[in-house]
Order: structure tokens, then C-alpha cells, then sequence
């Protein structure tokens, strides 16, 4: 069992969980966290090492820096590096992890640092792409600045975990090499979530990290889209409205049928056809974006819904055999399976208003 710790008050912003440890990982906080409250206050309590963990003024994308004195003064990223440098070299080996606005974090002071790791879970990348989190919640003056840059060092080699299924995340990755970049099948943007329900702690990667072995853990949750970044562009684009749809439907014949990737597509296709009011050809994509990707929860229920609505009864529920606990506790996830019980009358609908 890991030794005791003991937390030391740095600020508002700012906590360091110490054990007397020589490995340190700095975990930086997402969105919406108020002050003095931390994303991963207890992710890394049972593993070996100290804990540093940091929080963002405003949403701030941590590219303003932030305090690291109770009695807050001026403060900016150089000051904010240079606190970081006299914490860090006290331990032997350094760990930078954060998901979504700390994932932008995560990459921008983790790469300060020579030697030190980073684990990055659905990082923008690109802070001013559309159907990102940066530019409806970021509360400073200006955008953070674009980290493609960071990727023309030749000795920066993150660790970089996104969704599958949140391709504006996927499209930020263009620049990244993919030596060390995984994209979970099916998965959102909630990464931390995923990998914490996977390993049972957050904090049990910190191991393979520091070994090489993460990629190893990864295997049976990471798809293959990232290995076909010309798909990936076509779904962001197509999210955004500017691939028309039969353009969508002609590119989905060069993807091989027994490709889940298909599935991706279809669903995105599907979507359309809907909007515009043509049901039958909508509950047709449906089902072949449920057929080539079984694991798939919404094209499940894109399916069953549309089959319900065109054939006045909902088809065998095949969806519980491909129900996967390590998605469990994202909502869009939870809330897809509560729709697909109420729909199969599983869920009292009053049940269904009230959770």
C-alpha cells in the first residue's frame, strides 16, 4: 500500500498531495471546476507518487498560466513555468496528465519539460475548431494559441488518448504522431471517465506510462480510424454541413463492408436523411450503421426508434448484448441507454422524467 498523504495548500489553483515520493504527476483540472476543487483529486491516491494538482481561473485554457500563491498577484504562463520548474526538480520522473481543457494543458506545460511524460486525453488542439469546447467556454480575452507547433520538436512524443466518436477531437490530431496516439472505438470525449472504468482507478496508468506498456493496456478499447485520416476529415466535415450526402453516400462505398468504420458514416448519414424528412431512407442507413458496428449504442437506437416509428413496433433488442460497462458514467452514453429501455418498455416513462 502507498504511504500517507499529505496535502499542501498552494492556492486556490494549486494542491500538492505529497507522500515523499520521487515520481510527481501533475494533473491539471477540465472545465467548470471551481476553486479550490480538483478534477483527479483522488484518480492517483493509490498509486505511487506525489500529486500536483492544478485548476484554471476562468476556464482560462491554462495558456494564461494561473496563481500559485494564496495571496493571489499577477501571475502569467512564464511565472506559472517557472513555480512548476522548482516543483519538478525534486523527483526522478514527471508525469503530466489532464483530459479536455487540461489535456490542452497537459501538452503546453508538459512539453516545457525534457524527459518528463504526458498523458493527453482528448486534447484541442486546434482551440478554435468548430464543434470544440474552446470557443463556448473559454473566458479569457483571446483563444489559446494552436499546439500543432509542439509537434515539430522531434524529441516530443505525448501520450494522446481521444474518442472515436468525437471527431472534431479526432481532426485536432492531424499533426500528432501516432506512435503514442490512440482513438477509443466508440468513445466521446470523456476519455478519463472511460480509462477509469476500464482500469478500475485512473491512477493505474501511471505505471505502464513510466514502463512503455501503456499502448499494450490500450489495445482492446482503440480502434483503427486514426489510420485512415481521410475518414476522419470526412465525418468532421460532414458534421459541419459541407460534404452533401451524396458525396457522403459514394464515399461509403470505398470503405471495405466488413469495416466497422462503415458504421461511422452511415449513422452520420442517416442523421441527415432524417433531417430532411425521408424516414425510409434514414431507417436504411440506420441499419447499416448498426450492422457494421455492433458495439455502437446510438446506431442501435437510431435503428430500433426509426423502426418503431415507420413499423409500429420497435424490433428484438440485440443492443443488450453489445452494452459496455466501461462506457458507463458518460451521458450521452447513460442517456442512450435509458432510450433504448423505454423504448423496449424496460424503463417506466415516469422513471425515465424523473432520472
Amino acid at each position: 500500500m502507498p504511504s500517507e498523504l499529505h496535502d499542501q495548500i498552494l492556492s486556490d489553483f494549486a494542491l500538492l498531495r505529497v507522500r515523499n515520493s520521487k515520481r510527481l504527476v501533475v494533473a491539471l483540472s477540465g472545465m467548470n471546476t471551481a476553486p479550490g476543487r480538483y478534477s483527479y483529486y483522488s484518480s492517483f491516491a493509490e498509486a505511487e507518487c506525489d500529486t500536483l494538482l492544478l485548476n484554471c481561473p476562468d476556464n482560462g485554457w491554462y495558456f494564461g498560466g494561473l496563481p500559485f500563491a494564496k495571496a493571489h498577484g499577477d501571475f502569467d504562463l512564464k511565472s506559472t513555468l517557472s513555480f512548476l520548474e522548482r516543483i519538478v526538480a525534486r523527483y526522478d520522473q514527471v508525469l503530466f496528465v489532464g483530459g479536455s481543457m487540461g489535456a490542452y494543458g497537459a501538452l503546453l506545460y508538459g512539453a516545457h519539460f525534457p524527459g518528463a511524460e504526458i498523458l493527453s486525453m482528448s486534447p484541442e488542439i486546434y482551440p478554435g475548431i468548430r464543434r470544440g469546447f474552446v470557443i463556448g467556454n473559454c473566458r479569457s480575452a483571446e483563444l489559446p494559441p494552436n499546439l500543432s507547433r509542439l509537434f515539430a520538436k522531434p524529441d516530443f512524443n505525448p501520450y494522446i488518448i481521444a474518442g472515436e466518436k468525437r471527431y472534431s477531437d479526432l481532426f485536432c490530431l492531424s499533426d500528432a504522431p501516432l506512435q503514442r496516439t490512440f482513438a477509443l472505438r466508440n468513445a466521446q470525449h470523456l476519455v478519463p471517465v472511460v480509462l477509469h472504468r476500464y482500469l478500475g482507478a485512473l491512477g493505474k496508468v501511471v505505471d505502464p506510462i513510466f514502463s512503455g506498456d501503456l499502448g499494450k493496456i490500450l489495445r482492446p478499447l482503440a480502434g483503427n480510424l486514426l489510420a485512415y485520416p481521410e475518414i476522419v476529415a470526412l465525418l468532421y466535415l460532414m458534421e459541419l454541413g459541407k460534404i452533401p450526402v451524396a458525396r457522403a453516400r459514394d464515399q461509403l462505398g470505398i470503405i471495405p463492408p466488413d469495416n466497422y468504420l462503415r458504421g461511422y458514416l452511415a449513422l452520420l448519414i442517416s442523421e441527415i436523411h432524417e433531417r430532411t424528412g425521408q424516414k425510409d431512407r434514414a431507417l436504411e442507413f440506420a441499419r447499416m450503421a448498426r450492422d457494421a458496428n455492433l458495439t455502437d449504442l446510438p446506431a442501435h437506437f437510431a435503428h430500433d426508434r426509426l423502426t418503431l416509428e415507420l413499423e409500429g413496433a420497435p424490433p428484438e433488442p440485440i443492443w443488450r448484448a453489445y452494452q459496455t460497462d466501461h462506457f458507463t458514467g458518460q451521458p450521452l452514453y447513460d442517456s442512450c441507454v435509458r432510450d433504448l429501455m423505454l423504448l423496449h418498455g424496460d424503463l417506466p416513462a415516469d422513471e425515465a422524467l424523473t432520472g
